[in-house]
């Protein structure tokens, strides 16, 4: 009887030009009733609701089996690199003259920038000698010295009291 079924869908699937590649198939849920088992074709791709599938308008591009596309830029000349030449002693006391000058100019350069930074130094320890230390100090003694008087001392513990329920139940005054 499953063979018979086998027989029965291999052919359809023949007949059908869409299902003429060869067919998977794969095993669903064991059906106890029947005690035969349902087979299903696997689909890829686009699929109907009815499970035929749907051809692709444009073919897939292989480009593996294309070769490869010769690019329209210009070619470089093949550059050797050229044999060096030996110097003459003329040019290679040109060429010592010259690293002598660039060395001077670069240690002028250097000395420049050591003096500009020494100054710079120089200039940030005098502001931070100038600084005052009791700068902070005699500015709270001037802030405390205004509240001698308990009236005074009174008011700023008002502003400074939290408003809670407690708070406005209780008798600041009495506190001291």
């Amino acid at each position: 009887m499953i063979l018979k079924k086998l027989q029965m869908l291999r052919e359809s699937a023949v007949e059908n030009k869409e299902d003429s590649e060869v067919a998977q198939q794969t095993y669903s849920h064991y059906d106890s009733d029947n005690d035969e088992y349902v087979y299903k074709k696997k689909s890829f791709g686009l699929v109907r609701s009815d499970g035929t599938k749907i051809p692709l308008k444009n073919p897939p591009n292989d480009n593996k089996k294309l070769p490869p596309k010769k690019s329209d830029a210009p070619k470089l000349p093949d550059t050797k690199s050229k044999p060096n030449k030996r110097l003459t002693d003329k040019e290679k006391e040109e060429l010592r003259r010259q690293m002598m000058v660039d060395a001077v100019h670069r240690d002028k350069e250097r000395s420049d920038h050591l003096k500009k930074h020494r100054q710079d130094n120089q200039k940030e320890e005098s502001k931070i000698e100038t600084f005052d230390k009791n700068f902070v100090h005699r500015e709270l003694y001037k802030g405390q010295s205004d509240l001698k008087d308990v009236e005074s001392r009174l008011k700023t513990k008002l502003n400074n009291i939290q408003r809670s329920s407690q708070h406005m139940n209780s008798n600041f005054s009495k506190r001291s």
